[in-house]
């Protein structure tokens, strides 16, 4: 079954999140801050293209998508987003590279820090689950510059060997 972690009250405003990972072929959420970021303030990574990354902040939500299936095949993965409370500023990165995203709900949430319980593997419940492994998770509460954001995927890749 699945396991899941959760951290309580963990406060978040802007964020960069790193995760290790790998999936399945099914769609999990590797992380979520809150007990569902659809309807509540907080944030979340999902192994889905229809919603692969969200933050809401007092009911303003920036959504995006990436490829169908860009976590499964149970292949090691770095995956990262930084949130710096704009659209344009929610950003997804693979394996230390930027990815262009779809978006689906357009919004400036904003920098309110959202203090909530940070669910590792599955939303509350748990639903939602990894199918998979997690090695390491790294979470600022900034927004990394893209040169920094650079440095922690070459740690973490000198790490893991993942690419």
């Amino acid at each position: 079954g699945t396991q899941i972690m959760n951290i309580p009250s963990v406060p978040l405003g802007p964020f960069t999140i790193f995760i290790v990972f790998r999936a399945g072929n099914s769609v999990a959420l590797l992380y979520e801050q809150s007990v569902n970021a659809n309807t509540n303030a907080g944030c979340y990574m999902a192994t889905d293209n229809g919603q692969t990354i969200l933050a809401n902040r007092s009911s303003v939500q920036d959504g995006k998508g990436y490829t169908a299936g860009w976590g499964f095949g149970n292949v090691w993965l770095i995956a990262a987003v930084s949130f710096d409370g704009t659209g344009a500023g929610h950003r997804f990165f693979v394996n230390g590279v930027l990815k262009a995203m779809t978006t689906n709900i357009a919004g400036n949430p904003g920098l309110a820090t959202v203090v909530d319980t940070l669910f590792v593997g599955a939303r509350s419940g748990p639903t939602v689950g990894l199918v998979g492994n997690i090695a390491e998770m790294i979470v600022y509460n900034s927004a990394l510059q893209t040169q920094y954001i650079a440095g922690v995927f070459n740690y973490l890749n000198r790490k893991w060997a993942v690419y």
